[in-house]
């Protein structure tokens, strides 16, 4: 291996309860009852089709209204509540000082920065690419990883991808 290249969510870092909580508070200000249970099962696809699939909502409006709400009450507050995995920051501190290490995730980059900032891991990446890094952010993580390699000429031969759920791996 030449490169790894980790997701975020549910590898590194523990944010399920403080999006679950914000996904609470933005359909409580919108007086919406979820139509499934707010659970770790949610973490991960693109915030959009999350809270299509809690809101039962599918007009964009009403959509990105909640995506906003959601938005701020994490990129104030919810992200304060995420915490590493354990000893992460170990397994990062070495894995950096063998290869270029990157992170690929579906999560937006104002709060992956201030994470990543929060934790002190800002030394260990080569690359930080998140839902909103590329022109579309409608990118599945498969096209995601594509353009990572093709940014930093990554031979798929020579990398491996670190995720989280079944998904990734698919």
């Amino acid at each position: 291996m030449k490169h790894i290249l980790f997701d975020l969510d549910g590898t590194l870092i523990d944010s399920a309860p403080s999006i679950l909580a914000c996904f609470a508070l933005a359909l409580e200000r919108s007086s919406i009852q979820p139509t499934c249970p707010l659970d770790r099962s949610l973490i991960g696809p693109p915030l959009i089709n999350t809270l299509k699939k809690i809101s039962g909502i599918s007009d964009p409006s009403r959509l990105a209204r909640l995506a906003a709400d959601f938005k701020r009450y994490y990129d104030e507050e919810g992200y304060k509540e995420t915490l590493e995995y354990s000893r992460v920051t170990e397994v990062l501190e070495f894995v950096a000082s063998c290869y270029p290490v990157y992170i690929v995730t579906n999560k937006r980059q104002f709060p992956t920065s201030k994470i990543i900032s929060m934790l002190g891991w800002d030394r260990f990446f080569v690359g930080v690419y998140a839902q909103d890094s590329f022109e579309s952010s409608s990118m599945t993580k498969m096209q995601a990883l594509t353009r990572v390699k093709d940014i930093h000429k990554i031979n798929s031969r020579s990398a491996v991808y670190v995720g989280g759920p079944y998904r990734d791996w698919e």
